[in-house]
């Protein structure tokens, strides 16, 4: 069965992300050329159809770029990962704790039909908890940002007041300071 996936893919492949694969237009072409000029040209096509389709199924390049295309995770896994890891490790616990929390109540809601299509919904809400989690860090983030940010400049106020009591300025640069 998987060297079939490598025949499939290789039959509808499309390089450069066009939106036809281009061996279409060539079957198209035989299959024209075979219904009007003559048959042998249906033999030729399906021959080099072939001939095509084994060759790039069995290119190591071909079959490596298939592989991972596979291989490729889940966006939504993909997002998991990223907002957990975004997460303080005290923030990470609270998450593992709903989740396991959530766990405990899918096997409950599992048990019966009529509750199980209420998995859903606590699914969305473990979702929505984790995006409030990473949602609240870099709210925090920006709140201590803010306040390193106003210390910094309570010092520098700090120091433009103590050069203007200094008596030794000139009448610019006091002007300039106020």
């Amino acid at each position: 069965m998987s060297e079939m996936r490598y025949w499939w893919k290789a039959f509808v492949a499309r390089p450069f992300d066009m939106p036809i694969p281009p061996n279409f237009f060539g079957l198209a072409a035989f299959g024209f050329l075979g219904a009007f000029l003559s048959p042998g040209f249906l033999a030729l096509g399906v021959g080099l159809e072939v001939a095509y389709l084994a060759w790039l199924a069995n290119s190591k390049r071909f079959r490596a770029s298939v592989d991972a295309g596979v291989q490729k995770a889940d966006p939504v896994d993909q997002r998991y990962v990223g907002f957990v890891a975004q997460l303080d490790s005290g923030q990470q616990q609270r998450q593992r704790n709903i989740e396991a929390r959530s766990r405990e109540i899918f096997a409950t809601l599992g048990k019966s039909p009529m509750l199980q299509t209420h998995v859903e919904s606590l699914e969305q809400l473990v979702w929505l908890h984790l995006r409030l989690l990473v949602a609240r860090q870099a709210i925090a983030g920006v709140v201590a940002t803010a306040h390193s940010e106003h210390a910094r400049l309570e010092a520098q106020e700090a120091q433009i007041v103590e050069r203007l009591d200094s008596a030794d300025l000139s009448h610019e640069l006091r002007r300039s300071l106020e």
